[in-house]
């Protein structure tokens, strides 16, 4: 799923947040379906679940998340250009 809080999380969100986190659900859905019917040829996932939906002022931390999955992706992306995949 799409930004997904830890369970482990006990504060309530707010309004925006719940609506916003609605709307993510959703989307995250619809991307499942698609996803099933036409999978791509590579697809990136960092874990972003620590972060919330309106954590913009976040933003160094969540780019940063994905600094670990930069091999994989550079992996995948070499064997699918070398048609290994």
């Amino acid at each position: 799923m799409l930004g997904v809080p830890p369970a482990e999380r006990s504060d309530i969100p707010g309004t925006w947040e719940s609506v916003f986190t609605t709307i993510s659900i959703m989307g995250g859905a619809i991307v499942a379906a698609k996803l099933t019917q036409s999978p791509p040829d590579v697809l990136l996932r960092p874990n972003v679940g620590i972060f919330r939906t309106l954590d913009f002022y976040q933003a160094t931390a969540i780019l940063r998340v994905g600094d670990a999955i930069k091999a994989d992706v550079k992996n995948r992306l070499v064997a699918l250009i070398e048609g290994r995949v």
